[in-house]
């Protein structure tokens, strides 16, 4: 896209974000399409959140970050800011969860088994929570909560099911580092190198049915017709454009939720990881990565290793400033707090995220 073509798009992009109405004050929006939700979602909260604006207060040079959002999309506007498993009650929530105890022990032994092959040395640290990550994305019902950095993941959600087409309002929710700040919410970064969820820039907030309530009253939301289905585009050298594939399916851990759904309940609860994981095999298979997985090596082979992992944190903390880039001290303290497995590991081989600054003066 040249100089011109980029000026008009982002003219249009903005004129468009315009004609979005408050409903009420700071707190709800509406759209009148898909497409006019992203515009607005990117001009108010996402593009402002990359940079870090540099002032001069008395002299001396302050940045001003606004908070960085975290949005989710739902096909119906009615829906609750509520984990799958706290959705359930009774014998059902029993049961499920019984379900996602048994996918965890099997996913763990396997990432175990990848972890401890020749050459994983230097690899990313297998966190602790990356079983339950994986299961969550899986649709094992947990008590996580996907969110994404991106605006267009979260308008993609809220439009890309069948029933988004009669859903009376999709929407768009999100909160910001300021609200996890201040209510203690647990962030969990999924394990990237599930392809799925790396493409999703997801992140999962660990929630109880109270810290649920709370975000609700607390979080923001647009609204919006939730057809038609607005598709997420990437952009590779600049020049060519590609609709992402957001879910791409896994037999694997299809045959997983099948498994751990007949054999909840029973007397398998009481086994230890490893001989779940055996019976589970013994039907299907390890995932394909254990058998081959000269593809995620690769991913983290010789100087790229941590590429990955350092676009998935830029996404989220870093910003532009007239010196540079520097990064977030909040999100940072945010990420770290509940992973801090990964951030020792980037100081270990020699990679750092400088923060913007003792001067920080972040807009609400």
């Amino acid at each position: 896209m040249d100089k011109d073509a980029a000026k008009k798009y982002f003219e249009n992009d903005r004129d468009r974000a315009s004609g979005v109405k408050e409903i009420e004050v700071d707190c709800l929006w509406e759209a009148d399409n898909p497409q006019q939700a992203l515009s607005w979602l990117r001009w108010h909260l996402y593009w402002p959140a990359t940079i870090a604006d540099a002032t001069e207060i008395s002299g001396a040079s302050q940045l001003r970050i606004q908070h960085r959002a975290f949005f989710r999309g739902h096909g119906d506007a009615q829906w609750q800011l509520m984990p799958s498993l706290h959705r359930l009650q009774g014998a059902e929530q029993l049961k499920a969860a019984a379900a996602t105890r048994l996918a965890t022990q099997v996913i763990k032994v396997e990432f175990d088994l990848l972890w401890s092959r020749d050459g994983t040395q230097a690899w990313p640290p297998l966190a602790s929570h990356s079983a339950i990550a994986a299961a969550q994305h899986y649709q094992f019902a947990t008590t996580l909560l996907d969110w994404s950095a991106s605006p267009a993941v979260a308008v993609h959600f809220a439009t890309c099911r069948n029933e988004d087409k009669i859903s009376p309002q999709a929407s768009v929710h999100w909160f910001t580092s300021g609200d996890a700040e201040d209510l203690g919410i647990k962030f969990v970064l999924p394990p990237i190198y599930v392809e799925r969820l790396y493409r999703q820039r997801g992140i999962f907030t660990d929630m109880t049915p109270e810290i649920s309530k709370t975000l609700e009253s607390k979080a923001k939301k647009i609204v919006f017709p939730g057809w038609p289905k607005l598709s997420v585009l990437f952009t590779e050298n600049g020049s060519q454009t590609f609709e992402a594939e957001l879910m791409p399916s896994d037999a694997w851990f299809e045959n997983l939720r099948r498994w751990s759904i007949e054999n909840a309940g029973g007397t398998m609860q009481d086994w230890p990881a490893e001989m779940l994981n055996l019976d589970f095999i013994r039907q299907y298979g390890h995932h394909p990565a254990v058998l081959d997985f000269s593809e995620i090596q690769a991913m983290f082979e010789g100087g790229i290793q941590a590429l990955p992992m350092v676009a998935f944190i830029d996404e989220f903390a870093r910003r532009i400033n007239r010196f540079g880039t520097c990064y977030d001290p909040r999100v940072l303290d945010l990420i770290e707090r509940n992973n801090s497995e990964l951030l020792h590991w980037f100081r270990k081989i020699g990679v750092t995220f400088p923060k913007c600054g003792k001067t920080v003066q972040p807009l609400p």
